[in-house]
């Protein structure tokens, strides 16, 4: 088991390479945007110019229109179509309402849009051509989560953590709540569920756990910082 200071230096390790692989993600998500708005919005100008307008500059501004309206609807729709899940705990002080955000594997899914087989024909065609505007969005979403785990309460998320890998197994959401003793325990949950690894569980009673990866993950950086602290002893 990792020591309170220990436990904070694995964490700020963890969400720099967390943090570096989420840009990259949105990276690739701008690049795919970009790519597939340039595509959609040369197949739109030759449908309009070729199909209905005949000139070229009104074929242009019409094109632009539709990807700005498309890309206006999406915007407003992100947010429903990427929810934050609400689930409460009763503590001492009162009942809260924590805020479980949308990994990254939602985002993703988001982006490249659902591959549900029960949809209509009018649903496939309609998640095929916003398809470039989801992808902006998604990239938009995925560059504030970035923002966040940059400014992650590094040390209330390892207490968390680190009580969570003592445990062992699925912890209750009130029980957190009274080890950590802070008034802001949705906030801090909100944001421990940021860090890959980290998961909510629900059943009988809503709890956190650490997932396998997380637990290896800390037995290797304390397995390296013990060598190198022998290392340097010698």
């Amino acid at each position: 088991m990792l020591k309170k200071e220990q436990m904070r230096q694995w964490l700020s390790h963890r969400l720099k390479n967390q943090r570096r692989l989420t840009l990259g993600a949105v990276v690739v998500m701008s690049i795919l945007g970009a790519l597939t708005t340039l595509a959609e919005f040369f197949v739109f100008y030759l449908i309009l110019k070729i199909g209905f307008v005949g000139s070229g500059v009104l074929a242009f501004l019409l094109s632009l229109l539709i990807q700005v309206a498309l890309q206006m609807l999406i915007w407003a729709l992100v947010d429903r179509q990427l929810p934050e899940a609400i689930h409460e705990v009763e503590v001492s002080s009162g009942v809260n309402a924590i805020s479980v955000p949308p990994n990254m594997t939602a985002f993703w899914t988001y982006a490249f849009g659902s591959l549900d087989s029960d949809r209509t024909w009018a649903e496939r065609l309609l998640g095929f051509i916003t398809l470039p505007q989801r992808m902006c969005a998604a990239a938009w979403k995925t560059w504030c989560r970035a923002q966040e785990l940059e400014t992650l309460d590094v040390a209330s998320c390892a207490a968390l953590i680190r009580h969570l890998h003592r445990e062992g197994e699925k912890v209750p959401l009130h029980e957190i709540a009274e080890v950590l003793k802070t008034d802001a325990i949705a906030h801090v949950i909100r944001q421990a569920l940021l860090i890959d690894g980290v998961v909510l569980l629900t059943g009988t009673e809503t709890g956190l756990s650490v997932a396998n990866r997380l637990v290896d993950d800390i037995a290797e950086w304390g397995a390296a910082r013990r060598a190198e602290l022998e290392a340097a002893g010698e």
